[in-house]
């Protein structure tokens, strides 16, 4: 287990060489695993090595930077998993093989800007049966809102899960023949808010 810890800090440190960007008439330095190759990170993450590991906190680290340098942003990715990041930036990559991790993250986290939550919201346990999501309440009335749309769910649009918006979501994955669990787990959210 050491071995590996030194193996992926080892890693960490060869490809942490800053490197330079010109963004929008600004210079600032890339470090840690934004430096390297697109193929690079395919490779790791074919192999799962240690390295293919980091890049998943670079991407959270990221995000937390963007999240705190900015006073008009709560959560740059409200519903999105590490592992829904990695496999978008995958798919990117896989086309744009010189390309440095870090234009790769940064081209995928323009597309989030408009689904972003400005403000702060609480978080809320949904559970059905032994299994649970965490999800912020902003999301839940998001859902909400969608699943009126589509004259799912006909109750107060107030980002609280209870048992109508359960039946609500039970019916949404029905009819997009989804995995039926009741939950917006990380399957349906990506369905209700990226496949429109």
């Amino acid at each position: 287990m050491l071995r590996t810890i030194i193996s992926v800090i080892l890693l960490y440190l060869v490809i942490s060489s800053a490197q330079v960007f010109a963004e929008e008439g600004s210079n600032f330095a890339v470090k840690g695993a934004g430096v390297a190759t697109c193929e690079r990170f395919l490779s790791a993450k074919q192999a799962k090595s240690g390295e293919y590991y980091v890049y998943g906190g670079w991407i959270e680290g990221f995000i937390t930077a963007v999240n705190q340098s900015n006073k008009n942003l709560f959560d740059l990715t409200p519903w999105q998993t590490t592992d829904l990041l990695v496999f978008t930036i995958s798919k990117y990559c896989e086309q744009n093989l010189n390309t440095s991790f870090y234009r790769a993250l940064a081209t995928i986290l323009q597309a989030h800007i408009p689904t972003a939550l400005r403000e702060e919201s609480t978080v809320v346990n949904v559970k059905n049966g032994d299994k649970a999501v965490f999800v912020y309440g902003e999301i839940v009335k998001r859902l909400q809102k969608q699943l009126s749309e589509e004259k799912l769910y006909d109750n107060e649009i107030s980002g609280k899960y209870n048992t109508d918006m359960q039946n609500a979501l039970l019916r949404y994955q029905e009819k997009y023949g989804l995995n039926v669990t009741g939950l917006p787990d990380q399957a349906t959210l990506v369905h209700a808010f990226s496949m429109r």
